[in-house]
């Protein structure tokens, strides 16, 4: 089975890299660095904001060290479990290979597997970008030690696998009920809703310390 995961593993990342050829290397490369950057510095500027209100004396709401920090994974954790919603709803249900890959000799263990991971390694690098600079800047304003940034990052590393799982379950729940094509046009919405969310959540910090201000 894992041979054949492997290996289908390796034909859908050739064949989405192909799709990748109608713009240039660099321009794709130029592209996803400036993505990357302004994700860095969002993640930054929430990370230290959050930090410096819960370590400012003067506010009036007394919020625990570990609040935003489980806030913050929340929050991670319900957007990989949407993610992974859409992505098993568009692997398992809204695709025309199944029935190839069911008729060619690989399991089909391998074929589900492989359908559903063939994703996860660009879910994973998202959320460590959005994730790992918030962390850190958290962690620096506050003076936490060593073990918050490993527990942090060993959790933020294992949430695109546990949304990814959960998603899948879920999906397959769902289509029982709903229609796959009218599944994924809801997690379109949904998805818009939580990124204002979370848009949201990271201008609490500045919005509060204006309002402390006045």
């Amino acid at each position: 089975m894992f041979s054949d995961t492997a290996l289908l593993l390796r034909n859908y990342w050739r064949i989405d890299r192909r799709g990748d050829t109608r713009q240039s290397r660099w321009v794709q490369l130029i592209t996803y660095a400036i993505l990357a950057v302004i994700g860095v510095l969002l993640s930054l500027a929430a990370g230290f904001g959050a930090g410096e209100l819960i370590s400012n004396p003067a506010f009036p709401v007394k919020i625990r060290l570990g609040t935003l920090p489980g806030v913050l994974l929340t929050l991670v954790l319900v957007g990989t479990v949407v993610v992974g919603v859409n992505q098993a709803i568009r692997a398992l249900y809204l695709t025309n290979d199944m029935e190839l890959l069911f008729s060619a000799p690989v399991s089909t263990e391998a074929v589900m597997t492989a359908k559903l991971l063939s994703r996860l390694p660009g879910t994973v690098i998202i959320t460590l970008i959005l994730t790992i600079p918030a962390l850190i800047a958290f962690g620096i304003s506050t003076g936490l030690g060593p073990a918050f940034y490993i527990a942090g990052t060993i959790a933020l590393l294992l949430a695109p696998l546990f949304g990814l799982s959960a998603g899948a379950l879920l999906a397959m729940l769902i289509v029982r009920v709903l229609p796959a094509q009218r599944v994924s046009e809801y997690l379109g919405a949904a998805s818009i809703m939580l990124g204002v969310l979370v848009a949201i959540a990271f201008q609490l910090p500045r919005l509060l310390r204006s309002d402390e201000g006045i």
